[in-house]
């Protein structure tokens, strides 16, 4: 077996010899594989001797739900010591079945508790969060990416990110349009029925460095610091051009959190978008849950007009979904409208921060954080 082979690409020679001097004396009974992970981690085509080779796609590389479990329940998976059934479900979701992923999932747990007997199910959890985790996956994913340099294509892959499968810009700058096509050789966006999205929640995380590079130096001071910048970050333009029936869409206020969250806090926070796919329990309806990592440990789940607000509250008590991720703190975000742009009469709480957008205009909002009697006005960012 030859070994990540994409290192020896430029030597055209040995490449050469291989297939045309090599395999001539060898019996049949040999056979060779060849490892290689894509160009985006050589920075090297592929020798030209590759194209009539028998070749294993991406897709033969993807397990089922069933045979992922199966894999790390067994004894080249999980430590025995580390089987626990969220930390399970929560790897299986993440990888989206890709083997490699999976593989270094298990790697990267063993050598982080390699010297702690019986880690407990929250650090298990956390650091399966976490960007040192992620950082692992480098194998897999690559790391030759460019960052998006046109508009288009930066919503573009905004979008994927909120919307989930979208339909491509039908024309894109030549860097962007190689960019899309190394990400979709990466295994970092696939295509389904013409439309294409994020291979995996575990993709998508990695690609956030990329997406949003420019991070900040320090971390927030609190959680509603966070969001009140997060908040006077938004677009108002963009707000307005997604609004349907007065009011903007969902997926566009996560995308502007989204870009916020990346903006206002440091690199070492891994960003964990739309946890909802991949949070231990039940399967949730509604809402978007946020979770930053690192040494935040927050959790931020998003909704609009107050839809169920109190279930959604409820799911990080203690007997609620995300009680195992061991948050430090937690808001519930709940944007509205009124008439007059004025706070309705809604139910205070502890952890609600309530967001009111005067009907059509959304150049700047007024905000209830918790228990707080004094109603914050911020202004957009124009």
């Amino acid at each position: 077996m030859i070994d990540d082979a994409q290192f020896t690409y430029v030597n055209k020679g040995a490449w050469s010899s291989l297939f045309k001097t090599v395999a001539m004396w060898l019996p049949s009974s040999i056979k060779f594989i060849i490892s290689a992970t894509h160009v985006l981690k050589s920075c090297a085509e592929s020798p030209v001797e590759f194209e009539w080779l028998p070749t294993l796609n991406r897709q033969r590389f993807l397990l089922s739900d069933a045979e992922a479990r199966q894999f790390l329940d067994s004894e080249i998976g999980l430590r025995s010591d580390m089987k626990y059934e969220s930390l399970i479900q929560c790897i299986i979701l993440q990888c989206g079945g890709l083997i490699g992923a999976l593989r270094l999932s298990v790697d990267s747990l063993t050598a982080e508790f390699k010297e702690s007997y019986h880690p407990s199910e929250n650090e298990c959890l956390l650091y399966c969060l976490s960007a040192d985790a992620l950082s692992q996956m480098t194998h897999v994913f690559g790391s030759a990416h460019s960052f998006p340099i046109d508009a288009r294509f930066r919503n573009f892959l905004a979008s994927c990110f909120t919307s989930g499968l979208t339909a491509a810009p039908p024309i894109l700058e030549s860097n962007d349009a190689i960019s899309l096509f190394n990400l979709q050789k990466a295994g970092i966006l696939v295509e389904r029925n013409g439309l294409i999205g994020f291979s995996s929640p575990l993709a998508q995380q990695y690609y956030i460095q990329w997406l949003f590079p420019y991070r900040s130096s320090t971390p927030p001071e609190s959680l509603h610091a966070l969001l009140k910048s997060c908040i006077q970050n938004f677009s108002p333009s963009l707000l307005a051009q997604s609004a349907v029936d007065g009011f903007p869409k969902e997926a566009t206020f996560q995308h502007l959190l989204m870009e916020g969250l990346a903006k206002f806090t440091p690199p070492g926070c891994a960003i964990c978008p739309d946890l909802l796919k991949v949070c231990p329990g039940e399967i949730q309806t509604g809402g978007c849950l946020f979770y930053l990592n690192g040494s935040l440990r927050w959790g931020i789940e998003l909704l609009v007009l107050g839809r169920d607000i109190g279930s959604h509250i409820n799911r990080f008590g203690d007997a609620g979904n995300y009680s195992k991720l061991a948050v430090k703190d937690f808001a519930v975000l709940d944007f509205r409208v009124s008439s007059d742009g004025e706070p309705t009469n809604v139910e205070r709480h502890v952890k609600r921060v309530s967001v009111f957008f005067k009907a059509g205009d959304f150049s700047q909002c007024k905000c209830i954080f918790g228990l707080k009697e004094d109603v914050v006005l911020l202004n957009l960012n124009m």
